[in-house]
């Protein structure tokens, strides 16, 4: 409708790890407050769903690519913020994000599969960041 869209992929660092170490139940209760720290922060004509796994997917209504950076930037600074060992002890939590921004062009699947290159070079990069 002409107005800006961008959408991210979100992954959470080394999850298999905090299966492995903590188990999995920990693990779920991961997904389930990084999922509460996401709803409580996303714009009301936003949307944030899980897209497989530990994986999250933002659609970012409104958001040019430098708005789309920031909002991920304040996402993954929330989640890394938050209290973990209370969930379990030396628990740490992190992620890494990857953003495209539509440009009225490229087909939604090339757009995904922008935000899933620009997330695999966050991680590249040493994760717990934002690529856009």
């Amino acid at each position: 409708r002409g107005a800006a869209l961008s959408i991210a992929l979100a992954d959470i660092d080394h999850f298999k790890r905090i299966n492995d170490e903590h188990s999995h139940g920990v693990g779920d209760r991961v997904l389930e407050h990084v999922a509460q720290v996401f709803r409580e922060r996303i714009g009301e004509s936003d949307l944030v769903a899980r897209y497989g796994g530990e994986e999250f997917l933002f659609c970012l209504v409104g958001a040019d690519e430098a708005e789309a950076a920031r909002i991920c930037e304040d996402l993954r600074h929330a989640v890394e913020g938050e209290h973990w060992p209370a969930l379990a002890p030396g628990l740490a939590v992190t992620m890494s994000v990857g953003v495209a921004t539509l440009d009225g062009r490229q087909e939604v699947a090339t757009l995904l599969r922008q935000a899933d290159a620009r997330l695999y070079q966050a991680k590249r990069l040493g994760r717990n960041r934002v690529v856009a």
